[in-house]
């Protein structure tokens, strides 16, 4: 049985390398070498711009693109997947809106459903390319399903991921940072993982 899941919160930190010559400083009401949040429509959907790199939104709940410095890092939208009653879940087309925007963040409210369940998602992404979702998961009306799994999918584009990090590691070792082996790996739960290239990457 599910009633409300509260409190689910997925924090995104996108790296990228600074580029020689970019000093520190302040303009625009954020700090340099930031720039003010962007927010872009189109008929595909909403892409918030921060410096290098944009977080694209389209019918579905979580974002579908996610490019640093021009390079696009998922292999597929990021999705939620998951057993109920005993069945796959399968998304319906979802949708989206910008919440609100100024120089420092974007909101926006992304929202997707299946016959026993809908999720509601909250993402926030601040002007150094930070980025937090909430998620609030609800059952259908007049419905008590039982949600078996769930969990969180990110699909990277294996060309631009070859290496890794996670924390907590060991003092005195970098077992904990390498090159991600051709056969993929599998850790227990950490508090924080990033995966990328020696130019950019996605941590969470």
């Amino acid at each position: 049985m599910i009633r409300k899941l509260r409190n689910v919160f997925i924090f995104v930190v996108l790296i990228v390398a600074l580029p020689v010559g970019v000093r520190a400083g302040s303009a625009g009401g954020v700090p340099e070498p930031w720039i003010p949040v962007s927010v872009q429509k189109s008929a595909d959907g909403t892409e918030v711009g921060v410096w290098g790199r944009t977080y694209g939104f389209s019918s579905a709940a979580l974002p579908v693109s996610i490019k640093a410095g021009g390079k696009e890092l998922l292999a597929a939208p990021m999705r939620l997947t998951g057993e109920a009653d005993g069945q796959p879940i399968a998304w319906r087309t979802g949708g989206h809106l910008v919440l609100g925007a100024d120089d420092a963040q974007a909101t926006v409210s992304g929202w997707q459903s299946c016959d026993e369940v809908s999720v509601d998602a909250s993402t926030r992404i601040e002007f150094d390319g930070m980025v937090r979702i909430g998620l609030t998961v609800v059952p259908q009306s007049k419905k008590s399903p039982k949600l078996q799994r769930l969990w969180l999918e990110i699909p990277l584009k294996r060309e631009g991921t070859r290496l890794y990090h996670y924390y907590p590691g060991t003092w005195g070792s970098a077992a904990n940072s390498g090159a991600i082996p051709e056969a993929g790996f599998v850790l227990p739960f950490k508090p924080f993982v990033w995966c990328g290239s020696e130019e950019r990457g996605l941590g969470w």
